[in-house]
């Protein structure tokens, strides 16, 4: 099971890489050609017109960040129980 579980984390840890890489790609592209919306547009839209979302986010980015951890320092990387 336990690697089972460390395989998804880290594929999903994988897959907010890839997105990050590429949103960072559009970003770049979007400031030097003048295309709007650029994701600051559309994040700052949506923050503002529902803060919630905010810490939905920031609470998920944090609990995957707490996964990653505990898999590579914790029971799953071999430490003593």
């Amino acid at each position: 099971m336990g690697r089972v579980f460390g395989s998804l984390i880290f594929g999903a840890a994988a897959l907010i890489c890839l997105g990050f890489a590429v949103a960072m790609a559009y970003e770049t592209i979007a400031v030097a050609t003048g295309l709007k919306p650029t994701i600051s547009d559309i994040v700052a839209g949506t923050v503002l017109d529902h803060p919630v979302w905010a810490y939905v986010w920031v609470g998920a980015a944090f609990f995957l960040f707490g996964l990653l951890l505990d898999h590579f320092t914790g029971w799953s990387a071999g430490a003593p129980k």
